[in-house]
């Protein structure tokens, strides 16, 4: 077998509808993988779980925030019960939020505090949970 080959192998990807991840889930479909999108908007999970099959693509959504260890639980069951496995974890989830940064005229005393600790949880936390639970 092919260390490479990627055919059949179960990808997660947390934040799979975001420009990035939503890439790479076109991207692993094209190579032939099971691609599960994980994320808090089911709308947009939906229509790129529609868009991959109509490729082709064995693709699942499944609805959960990357913060919430009892939807991703949820989530990875799921995953088990449909292909009995899970290969391969990407953590695309992830953001900033107006308020956690620092513009060019203003000075490190001027964040928000509150959002920043909140992006800091969302990037941190938000890979370490799914990393435990997937």
């Amino acid at each position: 077998m092919d260390m490479f080959d990627i055919k059949e192998r179960v990808i997660v990807i947390t934040g799979g509808y975001g420009v990035l991840g939503a890439s790479m889930a076109r991207c692993l479909s094209e190579s032939g993988a099971h691609v599960v999108i994980v994320g808090r908007k089911a709308d947009k999970g939906e229509a790129l779980v529609a868009e991959l099959s109509a490729l082709g693509a064995e693709a699942l959504f499944c609805k959960a925030d990357v913060l919430d260890r009892e939807a991703l639980i949820a989530a990875r069951e799921a995953i088990i019960a449909k292909w009995g496995r899970i290969d391969v974890l990407i953590n695309a989830a992830g953001g900033n939020m107006p308020g956690a940064t620092i513009m060019p005229d203003q000075s490190f005393l001027d964040i928000d505090f509150s959002a920043f600790g909140g992006v800091m949880n969302l990037n941190l936390m938000g890979t370490v949970i799914p990393t435990v639970v997937f």
